[in-house]
């Protein structure tokens, strides 16, 4: 039932997934429901299902919690854009251990060669929040935001800067 809410239309568009999400905020009994619908072999119902579980894991990251090795695992599995910058946002808000921040860390530093502008942004802030936890991963995801700045997407570099604190230099002293 709740899944065929996220049926139909396009990839591009989210459909009903900000209210399956809102469901499934009022009911976290349903969460296991929403995440059948990863096994599903259609992109757009598992693209609303990635979006839907990102805004519950947002308004109360808890409720993922115990879907920890769930959420990790979709870092391999799914090669979607659209599944990928939803699991950029999720990943610090999970109770992650060394090695697993690590391990998330490794995986998203790939996607900075994704295709997808949006999944290297979003690669890039969760790089940097994940640093933020762990100070070993300090130095790698300064170097990758560093070379945002002058390397990287229109989106990579205003991420960059932005993380960096670095001020945009003004038209005139352009």
């Amino acid at each position: 039932m709740l899944l065929n809410r996220l049926r139909g239309g396009t990839r591009q568009s989210l459909g009903n997934s900000k209210a399956v999400a809102k469901r499934v905020l009022a009911h976290p009994e349903l969460l296991p429901e929403l995440l059948e619908a990863f096994d599903s072999q259609d992109r757009v119902l598992i693209s609303r299902a990635a979006d839907a579980l990102e805004f519950v894991a947002s308004a109360q990251p808890h409720l993922i919690h115990p879907y920890k090795r769930f959420v990790l695992d979709m870092l391999a599995r799914f090669e979607y854009w659209e599944v990928r910058e939803h699991v950029c946002l999720m990943l610090p808000l999970l109770p992650l251990t060394a090695e697993e921040r690590r391990e998330a860390f490794e995986t998203v530093g790939q996607w900075l060669c994704s295709k997808s502008s949006i999944v290297r942004t979003f690669s890039l802030q969760t790089m940097y929040d994940l640093a933020q936890m762990d100070s070993s991963l300090l130095d790698e995801a300064m170097l990758h935001l560093e070379h945002a700045l002058t390397h990287g997407t229109p989106a990579m570099r205003a991420r960059a800067r932005i993380l960096l604190g670095v001020k945009r230099p003004s038209r005139a002293a352009r």
